[in-house]
């Protein structure tokens, strides 16, 4: 799995469980103007190591000479997604804070847990 198909499971995701439109949920650190309505806006944190990688060796006498022994290193990462909502209205289910909270509490859906599921990413809520 590629950092890139990480990125889009996670905008898939949280898409999914906003019900923002797609062009509107963006990543933070892009040259894009702000959308003029309702927007979300996700950072990725710097990742660090849990734990302590290991290697794996497996054998496929398949493989070309030379190649039949494949060498992996495995490790499990925690990394911080932070998600910041904006909103014209100040109040009521449409202001940011409500929409923020309605994201978070989406986040526990199977359908939207599958989108993360995809990419072998689990979500620990900090809380905050």
């Amino acid at each position: 799995m590629s950092w890139e198909d990480t990125e889009n499971s996670i905008h898939t995701a949280i898409t999914q469980a906003s019900g923002i439109p797609s062009s509107r949920v963006i990543w933070s650190y892009q040259n894009f103007n702000e959308p003029t309505s309702d927007y979300l806006v996700m950072t990725l944190g710097g990742e660090t190591v849990v734990g302590q990688d290991w290697l794996s060796l497996t054998t496929d006498l398949t493989r070309p000479n030379g190649q039949e022994i494949k060498q992996q290193v495995h490790g499990i990462r925690s990394l911080p997604l932070e998600i910041e909502v904006f909103s014209a209205t100040t109040s009521g289910n449409n202001a940011a804070r409500r929409q923020a909270e309605i994201l978070r509490s989406r986040l526990l859906l199977p359908d939207v847990r599958w989108e993360f599921n995809k990419a072998n990413i689990s979500i620990v809520d900090t809380g905050a």
